[in-house]
């Protein structure tokens, strides 16, 4: 077998590394150089900042630990908390018309974050059903088993003498050298029935 053929079936099997935690490590750079994956020299406004006019949005945001929650409802916080920063963003540049090329553009920006808050604010309202117990859940290997009660299952037996004979052949078949069921205590719990 080729290598290219062996690749296909081992790459399906490869155990796959876990996911790594993150650290809340205290930010060092200001909001605006981090988005933007810029070096950030700490000042206060920090010379990036001022070299694009948003000397006044120059923040430098700490990390609080909060409190235990869904990623959910992490990822909801995020977007909320990014949608009110770009809108800040937005409204500081239109009250600088000068640096502004398209004051159009950015109130369709407004507009677009109002839409995206609306959505945001409708998934949160939206309730998602709970899991049915696992005891209502169908087996995945036999299906679902309808409730037999003792009386039918007394029906199904053979009559005595079949099930004895059922009961020695298992016992004394050649084929089974280690059998399932442990034999006196099966035998004595087969003769009390």
């Amino acid at each position: 077998m080729s290598n290219r053929e062996l690749a296909r079936h081992t790459n399906t099997f490869r155990v796959s590394h876990p996911q790594r935690i993150k650290r809340n490590r205290p930010n060092v750079s200001c909001s605006t150089c981090r988005a933007r994956k810029q070096e950030c020299d700490r000042q206060q406004p920090c010379s990036g900042c001022q070299r694009r006019g948003l000397g006044g949005s120059c923040r430098f945001e700490s990390i609080s630990t909060p409190a235990k929650s869904t990623s959910a409802e992490n990822s909801e916080m995020g977007v909320r908390t990014e949608l009110g920063r770009m809108r800040g963003v937005l409204q500081r540049l239109l009250s600088h018309p000068a640096q502004v090329q398209s004051e159009e553009s950015v109130k369709q920006l407004l507009d677009s974050i109002d839409c995206i808050e609306k959505t945001v604010n409708k998934d949160t309202r939206r309730q998602v059903a709970p899991a049915p117990p696992a005891s209502q859940l169908p087996d995945i290997i036999f299906g679902t088993v309808a409730k037999v009660s003792l009386q039918d299952i007394l029906t199904a037996v053979p009559p005595r003498k079949v099930a004895d004979r059922i009961v020695s052949t298992y016992f004394n078949a050649k084929h089974a050298v280690v059998p399932f069921i442990h034999t006196h205590q099966f035998r004595k719990q087969y003769e009390e029935f």
